[in-house]
């Protein structure tokens, strides 16, 4: 049976039976075994901006990586027109299991995903905390490098 709050419903998070729990920065097992630990998690926002470089045809992600996200826990959004340059329509993002929205909120993410580099107002934009993952030139854009340090955006490019 899942753990439930006190109010019957169930409680977000993975049960993790006592056998396995660890304090990590001792090293050493729990000695007591009655206790379990629930660990409590939000879901990660992934999301595919189109992308509004004249001549990009390229989308983040593709219908098939957008299912393999969303059945491993993650929620995923795509605005709506990101795939249009790459055949992709948005209803096979739909039928992926993404929300296909008008404007991708940056503020809302925890994973944004793109092509080409961020222009160097998107880190303003992004929670602190944020990840982005996409192609990146960090020679030829160090203003952008510099925004993201600033905004407390790691960016994997």
């Amino acid at each position: 049976m899942a753990p439930t709050t006190d109010r019957g419903r169930p409680l977000g998070g993975t049960v993790i039976p006592p056998s396995v729990t660890r304090d990590t920065r001792a090293g050493t097992f729990d000695p007591c075994p009655q206790r379990t630990v629930i660990a409590r998690f939000a879901r990660v926002r992934v999301a595919v901006p189109a992308e509004v470089l004249p001549g990009e045809r390229r989308v983040a992600a593709v219908p098939e990586t957008v299912a393999q996200m969303v059945s491993a826990g993650l929620d995923v959004v795509v605005q709506r027109g990101a795939g249009r340059h790459a055949f992709v329509p948005d209803q096979a993002y739909a039928d992926a299991g993404a929300d296909v929205v008008e404007t991708v909120d940056a503020g809302a993410v925890d994973v944004l995903l793109h092509v080409r580099p961020l222009h160097q107002a998107v880190p303003a934009r992004l929670r602190r905390g944020a990840i982005t993952i996409g192609l990146g030139s960090p020679s030829t854009e160090l203003h952008t490098v510099a925004a993201l340090r600033d905004a407390g955006v790691t960016s994997f490019a």
